[in-house]
């Protein structure tokens, strides 16, 4: 039978407790992850069922444990969008675009802008999401030219706004929200080809 040296029995004791407190606290990781997983797509399910006040009930507690969360400073600004306080949805779609800058950010700022009728700053947002959209290969790229070309009817700009809407077919065949404005659109400048 071996006997092993005392001191080489405690480093190896040491070395596996280590190794078990840091799985431990992956696995805590892990929980915290998957628990705000969890409350995400909850939120999402009540915002997607019109339940808004329900979402902002369970999204406020959550926020202010986890601050550091770009998502979810992004689903509190989709909140206060719909609840029509467009300066706080645009603050929180900027604290989200500054945690976690991405072309999703440059998108969700320019519609928090675009609700509260700041169609300069949405519209300088738009053009440098397309540009790291691009650079990023962004699957949602036509949604950034459904934006501009939103910004260009509502500023009575319809020839860009047409473009803009066929760029954002291009990248998205048959999005029904491109689909339906270039439709009202042709149909009240009496274009009906």
């Amino acid at each position: 039978m071996r006997k092993d040296h005392p001191l080489v029995v405690v480093l190896i004791l040491i070395t596996l407790g280590n190794w078990l407190v840091g799985c431990q606290h992956f696995s805590g990781h892990d929980k915290i992850e998957e628990f705000i997983k969890t409350r995400v797509e909850i939120i999402k399910s009540k915002i997607d069922n019109h339940d808004i006040m329900g979402a902002q009930m369970d999204l406020t507690p959550l926020l202010r444990e986890f601050p550091d969360r770009a998502e979810l400073h992004t689903l509190s600004g989709f909140i206060n969008m719909t609840l029509g306080n467009h300066q706080r949805a645009i603050e929180k779609m900027i604290d989200a675009h500054e945690l976690e800058p991405s072309p999703g950010s440059y998108l969700n700022l320019s519609s928090a802008y675009i609700a509260s009728k700041q169609f300069g700053k949405a519209r300088e947002l738009i053009k440098q999401g397309i540009r790291l959209g691009k650079e990023e290969n962004f699957i949602h790229l036509g949604r950034f030219y459904h934006n501009l070309g939103y910004v260009d009817e509502i500023t009575g700009k319809h020839k860009r706004a047409i473009e803009q809407y066929k760029t954002a077919l291009y990248h998205i065949p048959g999005y029904i929200l491109t689909l339906d404005r270039l439709t009202r659109l042709l149909e009240r400048i009496d274009r009906h080809d």
